[in-house]
C-alpha cells in the first residue's frame, strides 16, 4: 500500500503528539514527587571533647520539664492537584488530536465515506438496490407513507430494463411502499411495505414469477421470507 504525503504528515504529527504527551508526564511526575524533609541540624559540640555543651543548674532552680514538639505543617496539595488536572487535560487534547488525526486520514484514503460516518452515530440514510434478472420490463416506483403532512409522498420511479440494476439511494428514515410491476402482465408484481433505518440496505432480485428480497438487518429464516409476497420486510 502506498502511503501519501498526507499519511506521512499526519504520522509526523502523532509522534510530536506521543513525545509532548511523555514531556508532560515526566514534569508532572517531578511536581507529585514529595520533597525531602529538611534535617535538623545537630547541636554545638566542644572543639576539645567533642561533647555537646550544656548549661547546668540547680535541681530547684530549673526543674526537668517534657518538651512536646511542633506538630508539623500540613502538606500542601496545590501543587499536586495542579500537576494532576494539567497532565489529565493533555491527555485529553492529545487523545483527541490522534483520533481527529486518524479519522482525516482514513477519510482521505477513502477507508471510510460520509455514509458509514452517518451510519455509525445513527444519523444516515437507507438505500434500495434492484437487478432485473427477468424477461420482462419492470415499472418500479417508491412512496414515503410517514411523512410531515400525513400525505403519501412519491420518492421516484423508473422503468427497468431485463438485465439492468439501478434503486434508490440516500433513503431518509420512515416508512415507504415499493411498488414492482410486470408491464407484460406476468405473474410476480407486488407492493413491499417496508420501514428504513439508518444504514439500511434491501437487496432485490426481480424473476420471472416473482421477487427476491434480503436486508443484512433481518436475515432470512425460511425461504417464504425471502419472497417479496411473502416476507415480513415488506409487512412493516
Amino acid at each position: 500500500m502506498q502511503i501519501t504525503i498526507e499519511g506521512w504528515m499526519i504520522f509526523l504529527v502523532c509522534l510530536l503528539g506521543l513525545a509532548f504527551l511523555g514531556f508532560v508526564v515526566s514534569v508532572g511526575r517531578r511536581l507529585l514527587r514529595p520533597r525531602r524533609p529538611v534535617q535538623p541540624i545537630p547541636a554545638a559540640s566542644t572543639p576539645e571533647t567533642g561533647a555537646v555543651s550544656t548549661v547546668s543548674a540547680p535541681p530547684e532552680e530549673m526543674p526537668a520539664k517534657s518538651v512536646t514538639p511542633a506538630p508539623a505543617p500540613p502538606a500542601k496539595k496545590g501543587r499536586g492537584c495542579l500537576a494532576t488536572c494539567l497532565i489529565i487535560l493533555v491527555l485529553g487534547v492529545v487523545a483527541l488530536c490522534l483520533l481527529g488525526a486518524a479519522g482525516y486520514y482514513l477519510y482521505t484514503t477513502g477507508a471510510i465515506n460520509q455514509r458509514q460516518i452517518l451510519n455509525a452515530i445513527g444519523q444516515g440514510t437507507g438505500e434500495i438496490n434492484l437487478v432485473n434478472a427477468s424477461d420482462d420490463t419492470l415499472e418500479v416506483s417508491l412512496t414515503h407513507l410517514d411523512t410531515e403532512s400525513g400525505e403519501p409522498e412519491s420518492v421516484g420511479s423508473f422503468t427497468l430494463e431485463p438485465e439492468d440494476i439501478n434503486g434508490f439511494t440516500s433513503i431518509q428514515p420512515g416508512r415507504y411502499q415499493l411498488q414492482i410491476t410486470y408491464l407484460s402482465g406476468a405473474s410476480g408484481s407486488g407492493v413491499c411495505t417496508m420501514r428504513i433505518v439508518s444504514g439500511d440496505y434491501y437487496q432485490l432480485v426481480a424473476i420471472n414469477g416473482g421477487v427476491v428480497i434480503a436486508n443484512k438487518r433481518q436475515p432470512a429464516q425460511t425461504g417464504e421470507d425471502l419472497v417479496m409476497a411473502t416476507s415480513p420486510l415488506c409487512q412493516q
